[in-house]
């Protein structure tokens, strides 16, 4: 993958350089725009309520955290 890209950077810095300054802009407006899309998508399936979370199961046995009595002691001063 880093070959690829770096391939695909040296052919495509040939083609790239010779384009005008508000060409240039545009495109790499549009790469941020559509990065920014992506990127929204994905946030926003990530805030579903019901994928990725863990619940209390009943009867399910609860692990404790090694420091957590030290913890609820330190809650209680």
């Amino acid at each position: 993958m880093v070959i690829a890209g770096g391939i695909g950077a040296w052919f495509g810095t040939g083609i790239v350089v010779h384009w005008p300054r508000q060409l240039m802009q545009r495109a790499m407006a549009i790469a941020l725009l559509i990065t920014a899309g992506f990127m929204a998508v994905r946030m926003l399936a990530s805030l579903s309520l019901s994928v990725g979370t863990i619940g209390k199961q009943r009867g399910a046995s609860r692990r404790r955290c090694p420091g957590e009595k030290l913890i609820r002691a330190a809650e209680l001063r």
